[in-house]
């Protein structure tokens, strides 16, 4: 039997310590729930298509029920009329053997986005149509069925995206919710990647930017509406009412009938599918599996403390106008905005990484093991590396090695040199709290096979530099603050559940390229991680 295809168709903290076996157990549980979701959702994603220009325009105008077109198509431009009538022809010629011709439905306007695409505002139609079959309903699987009329029903949503330019329409693409599941981004997640991808077919640069952006919001919005959970900013209803000890709680609108054991295990769940899972159990263990909770489970319900932002010290923002993408690729999404931390001016970073679905490893001020995995990452005549490995004697055999104990604490040093002059190294951190050698330092002064993350080398331009690290500044090592010829990349990393057993609970990561001598190349690259 086979199926038919269908029609065509995303830091300062402190660590996050404690927890019981128990409570690592049902944690466990939790996640196992909540990972069997994302397929599905990703699942959604993948039906999103776009459609090249050019089908063939129907040879027979498709009848619609009643007779009359105005009666399906009623205050729907043309454009949107002309590409119903060619998606549902496209079906029919696709799969010839199934069905012999086709009709729409309703095709209704069914909302608009002027705020993604600029210049443009995006239209969505909601289209329903039926298709003219010989076979019976055994021949097809899944949620398909069969009118009265013996015609066909995939028994899916199916949405046009249309550009209007000052009343000039053009078909995007079409999306299809299948049994009511959804694009995870939301809206401007799945139209964020129409953009990049029609974008990058028509070579239009300033499209596919607005689809990274687009995307991008998507998921800080996603991210938002979780982290609100922990901020007191959801949504809540009824009376608040004040507890012995003077404190406000509301009561969440949501999460009152989770079918959990607890309450806040769905927050703890939608977490988990924005945030890595270490990650959102770390939340939880800090904030709510403590004596001084900012939620609370009391006899009629769950509630959140009204000052939940003031115990989290969170008073983060961001000017999405200000977003830029730094990194676009289908494993790791990377960008940057200005805003407000502790009421001063702030650059945060923001890193999405595909996990199965799209999750941040790096969110305003929580960054989650593994964060500074890729940007702070390197090769060796093509061998890649990350900080934080055992492995020794990565620049090949050394001339020297040194070892310090500075602190006289049982945490040393021990440096590889190599080249002529020692102008490259490598220096690891023995912890006795971790038990191994952990890569702390590499600097590449003399080693031609050296290459960051987004491809820079020894003697490549300070203009290639600033290219490749618009989230970068320049940097000085010395006195005079006004005179900074170098260039870096630093980010302040949340730790992961590796610290849990010694303070490690906030570190910096600075990539740095050095021009000693003010030619505008570079002279030295310098990666470092400030964790022992």
């Amino acid at each position: 039997m086979r199926r038919p295809p269908r029609a065509p168709r995303t830091a300062f903290s402190t660590e996050l310590r404690g927890g019981s076996r128990a409570v690592k157990t049902r944690l466990g549980n939790l996640f196992s729930a909540a990972s069997s979701r994302a397929p599905l959702l990703v699942a959604a994603a993948l039906v999103l298509t776009v459609l090249a220009g050019g089908l063939v325009a129907c040879n027979q105008s498709a009848p619609s029920p009643g007779g009359t077109p105005s009666a399906v198509f009623e205050s729907v431009p043309a454009e949107a009329v002309d590409y119903a009538l060619d998606l549902i022809d496209a079906q029919v010629r696709r799969e010839p053997d199934f069905f012999t011709g086709g009709e729409p439905l309703s095709l209704i306007h069914s909302r608009s986005f002027d705020d993604i695409l600029t210049g443009a505002v995006l239209e969505i139609y909601a289209l329903d149509y039926r298709l003219e079959t010989p076979k019976t309903r055994a021949d097809f699987a899944g949620g398909a069925w069969l009118d009265g009329d013996g015609w066909y029903h995939d028994g899916w949503q199916t949405y046009l995206i249309l550009e209007n330019r000052a009343g000039e329409r053009a078909p995007l693409g079409s999306y299809v919710e299948i049994d009511g599941i959804w694009h995870d981004g939301g809206w401007y997640g799945m139209l964020g990647e129409l953009l990049v991808s029609r974008g990058g077919e028509r070579g239009d640069a300033a499209m596919v930017l607005d689809g990274r952006r687009a995307f991008f919001r998507a998921y800080l919005d996603r991210a938002g509406a979780a982290m609100a959970c922990l901020t007191g900013e959801a949504p809540s209803h009824g009376v608040p009412f004040t507890d012995e000890s003077g404190h406000t709680w509301l009561k969440f609108a949501d999460y009152q009938d989770s079918g959990l054991p607890r309450l806040d295990d769905g927050i703890l769940q939608d977490l988990a599918v924005i945030f890595p899972r270490a990650l959102a159990a770390e939340l939880f263990q800090k904030y709510v599996y403590v004596g001084d909770p900012v939620i609370r489970q009391f006899e009629d319900g769950l509630y959140f403390r009204e000052d939940s932002a003031e115990m989290l010290g969170w008073d983060y923002t961001i000017d999405l106008s200000t977003l830029t993408v730094t990194k676009w690729d289908e494993e790791i999404r990377q960008g940057y905005a200005q805003g407000i931390r502790q009421g001063g001016d702030f650059r945060w970073y923001f890193t999405l990484v595909n996990d199965g679905g799209w999750t941040f490893y790096q969110y305003y001020g929580l960054s989650a093991q593994g964060a500074e995995a890729s940007d702070f990452s390197f090769s060796i005549d093509g061998a890649w590396h990350a900080m934080g490995t055992a492995e020794a004697f990565l620049f090949g055999t050394p001339y020297a090695t040194t070892a310090t104990d500075p602190d006289e604490n049982g945490i040393y040093y021990a440096t590889e040199w190599y080249g002529k002059d020692g102008g490259t190294g490598a220096t690891f951190c023995y912890n006795p709290s971790r038990g191994v050698m952990a890569l702390r330092s590499v600097a590449a002064r003399d080693f031609e096979g050296f290459a960051t993350w987004r491809g820079i080398r020894l003697g490549d331009s300070m203009e290639a530099v600033r290219a490749a690290y618009p989230d970068g500044a320049p940097y000085t090592d010395s006195a005079n603050m006004d005179e900074k010829p170098h260039y870096q990349l630093f980010l302040t990393m949340f730790a992961g559940p590796d610290a849990s057993d010694f303070d490690d609970s906030v570190w910096q990561m600075s990539l740095t390229f050095y021009d000693y001598d003010n030619d505008a190349l570079v002279d030295e690259i310098v990666i470092s991680d400030s964790r022992q």
